[in-house]
């Protein structure tokens, strides 16, 4: 790579060259770093002796805004955290670019927890994200939160346990942004219970909330996606896909179950540029993990039977979720990733 080009960067004519002097943080005879996105190339170059542009770090956030006014905040933020880095002493050099800005994003269950975790990612990357979940409150609150943070959100009520809900959800999604791009299928974790303890009511339920749900949204989502000739599809499983779960029954049967179609549907889709994968959160601190262990002691004795001694955070989930919407992720199908800390004893 020659000095000055920024692989993968579709525009070259946006390169900009800043220099940082007197600062004890950057060495004269550094390496140059070089950052690239879907909107612009950066190149920083150490150097001792000028700036070649009249920029702050705050101000290369308001320059890069007043000329590219159209992306979102978040492109900025990004932007400047990565400055950040190269003025700490960091070793990044090409960060990568999830080539995602712009994309429109349905992310159910979205309203807390793991869900809107993911929401705010992919937020922060640039997508037009449409959240879902039952609650109107929470869900403004989520929605209100990644626009705080200069995300594009918008809020959408639906059950997906019932098929007339996740229809219109789709509508509402088209009438505020257009068809999905990117489909992030989650729902609450169906009951707790026992194999022979649980009544056909309890299996009724979760069949079409654990199940169903994935079915339908993916169902939903795929005729845009085949039109366009590009698609994610990430479905929020668990880790008891790999290791059931003696008290969790029904996620042990229908998160497998959702397992099996994402890797059936990933087969007969994957030529048309559309992926489908999952996700299998282990033991993460949300509200979920609060109502499967009430106790302290319970938890406690759960941390040290996982190799990372602590629960996950939503975040991390969720950043592995994000990179299998990207533009990065499009050999990667068919997969189930599960992020537990090291907890499945499985291969």
């Amino acid at each position: 790579m020659g000095d000055g080009e920024c692989v993968g960067s579709p525009r070259k004519d946006t390169k900009l060259e800043l220099v940082f002097p007197n600062d004890a943080n950057v060495k004269a005879d550094g390496p140059s770093r070089k950052f690239c996105s879907t909107h612009h190339a950066l190149l920083i170059t150490h150097h001792p002796l000028f700036l070649s542009t009249a920029a702050t770090l705050d101000g290369l956030s308001r320059e890069f805004r007043s000329t590219h006014h159209s992306l979102p905040i978040t492109h900025y933020q990004n932007l400047r955290r990565k400055l950040d880095w190269v003025k700490q002493g960091a070793s990044y050099n090409t960060p990568m670019d999830l080539q995602i800005a712009g994309k429109v994003a349905l992310v159910t269950g979205a309203s807390q927890g793991i869900g809107l975790a993911v929401a705010e990612g992919l937020a922060a990357e640039g997508a037009r994200v449409v959240l879902s979940a039952r609650r109107e409150g929470p869900l403004e609150q989520a929605v209100a939160r990644i626009r705080h943070s200069g995300g594009e959100a918008f809020g959408a009520v639906a059950d997906v346990s019932r098929t007339e809900q996740i229809a219109a959800l789709f509508d509402e999604t088209r009438k505020l942004l257009g068809d999905p791009e990117i489909l992030v299928a989650n729902a609450g974790g169906p009951p707790p219970g026992l194999a022979d303890q649980l009544s056909e009511d309890d299996w009724a339920k979760g069949y079409e909330l654990t199940l169903m749900s994935a079915v339908r949204l993916a169902t939903a989502a795929l005729p845009a996606m085949r039109a366009r000739k590009w698609g994610r599809i990430v479905n929020i499983t668990s880790l008891t896909v790999r290791q059931p779960l003696d008290s969790l029954t029904l996620s042990n049967a229908f998160r497998s179950a959702v397992t099996g179609f994402a890797k059936t549907l990933s087969n007969r889709v994957a030529a048309e540029g559309i992926t489908v994968n999952n996700v299998g959160p282990g033991y993460t601190a949300t509200e979920r993990l609060e109502e499967l262990f009430e106790d302290e002691a319970a938890k406690e004795r759960l941390i040290e039977i996982i190799p990372a001694k602590r629960f996950g955070t939503p975040e991390e989930i969720a950043a592995v979720t994000v990179f299998l919407a990207s533009q990065q992720a499009a050999y990667l199908t068919g997969q189930t990733l599960i992020v537990d800390g090291g907890a499945v004893a499985a291969l």
